[in-house]
């Protein structure tokens, strides 16, 4: 397992993004995948790693101690927290990693073109405005780039910018 950190990062988060390799799949069900999730563990020095079942959409959803098992595994594709030591992290092939830290609060997103077209950053933003407390760290991790994959012509439309 290769663990990737950015040269900076602020003092209070541990931000890393890592490779699968050996084709696991990031699935809770799949043997490999499993073995490889209990090293991240292990390789952090965590119990658990809070995750949402990604979808390719622009939902964010808020996490607290108290709604943990409400929030993993739900349809999302991001997470947000101003939770003290409380992991949180979303799996990424093709897409990208964000990560928006303020002073207390972070989010993480699955961030690909249908979720930046649908407005997932502004969606984490207002969070952050609830808790009055703005980001002042981002960090985007390695995702696929224009020269892996095709973009149809109806498509082009789609973006603009």
């Amino acid at each position: 397992m290769r663990l990737i950190r950015p040269s900076k990062s602020p003092q209070n988060i541990s931000v890393f993004t890592t490779t699968a390799g050996n084709g696991a799949t990031f699935s809770r069900s799949d043997k490999g995948s499993l073995q490889y999730y209990n090293e991240l563990l292990r390789a952090e020095n965590l119990s658990r790693i809070v995750t949402v079942n990604q979808v390719r959409g622009t939902v964010v959803l808020p996490l607290t101690y108290d709604n943990i098992a409400e929030i993993e595994g739900a349809d999302a594709d991001g997470i947000f927290t101003a939770e003290q030591n409380l992991p949180i992290a979303v799996l990424t092939a093709d897409c990208y990693p964000v990560v928006l830290s303020a002073r207390k609060a972070i989010a993480v997103l699955h961030f690909g073109w249908k979720s930046a077209v649908g407005g997932i950053i502004n969606n984490a933003m207002a969070l952050f405005k609830q808790t009055d407390d703005m980001p002042e760290f981002a960090y985007i991790g390695s995702g696929l780039s224009c020269r892996s994959f095709e973009v149809k012509d109806d498509f082009s439309g789609t973006v603009s910018g």
